[in-house]
């Protein structure tokens, strides 16, 4: 087992599932450990106007006739522009749908401090801090860096080992990508050094009661509202 030494304070160890934080030199103990992490959510693709959802989380029971007649998951996403709904359902294989994007891999925090929820003010968006996961880094580890980086705040406690996941499409240079991205719960201690990282297009950084937030939120990015009804319904489930 490798060593791990997160650089926060954890709280909520007893009960806990442990997986996410079991290293093995093992490939098979790897995937076994990956899977068991993601299975546990239907699988849902953003992008930044659409919400595609998948038939199923588990591999299609679809036959192979029915399966080859899908077009490629390429061609689907050229396909969204021009479908006037927001939410669109396939019968694509989540597994073999993420395969033709190139991968990235991401990590942000869902702040809480007395009640309110940390935001940041992005590209004209509001949003939740993230970023992308540097080598040898461990998802914890990268969301804890983003959220210091990119809002000031030093004071973090993980308040949940299991992350949310989120999966984001997107298009760069006529190249397509996947991004998965790992949310974790966190208490800031207090509001020190709260401050924008500008250089990232950040302009603004606030705490807010859960009803700004709802104002904040209602005409951001779809996969940023769908968080926030996740938090809700932790919150008040």
């Amino acid at each position: 087992m490798g060593d791990f030494h997160p650089d926060a304070h954890v709280k909520g160890l007893e009960g806990s599932n442990f997986t996410a934080f079991i290293f093995s030199s093992s490939p098979a103990i790897s995937k076994a450990l990956s899977l068991s992490n993601t299975m546990a959510q239907n699988y849902i693709v953003f992008t930044e106007k659409k919400t595609i959802h998948f038939t199923s989380y588990e591999h299609s029971p679809m036959d192979s006739s029915f399966e080859n007649s899908i077009i490629s998951p390429l061609e689907f996403m050229k396909t969204l522009d021009v479908q006037d709904t927001k939410s669109i359902i396939t019968a694509h294989d989540f597994f073999k749908f993420i395969e033709a994007f190139k991968p990235l891999k991401a990590a942000g925090g869902l702040v809480q401090s007395e009640g309110q929820w940390l935001l940041i003010h992005r590209n004209g968006f509001w949003d939740f801090p993230k970023g992308g996961m540097e080598e040898k880094e461990f998802a914890m580890q990268t969301a804890l860096r983003e959220v210091r980086e990119e809002c000031g705040i030093k004071n973090l406690m993980i308040n949940d080992l299991t992350p949310l996941i989120t999966y984001h499409a997107f298009e760069r240079k006529g190249k397509w990508f996947m991004k998965e991205t790992q949310w974790f719960f966190m208490s800031a201690l207090n509001h020190e050094g709260i401050c924008p990282q500008r250089a990232e297009g950040i302009t603004q950084v606030v705490f807010a009661d859960p009803d700004q937030v709802n104002r904040n939120l209602k005409n951001t990015y779809p996969m940023i509202q769908w968080l926030w009804a996740k938090i809700s319904e932790r919150t008040h489930g």
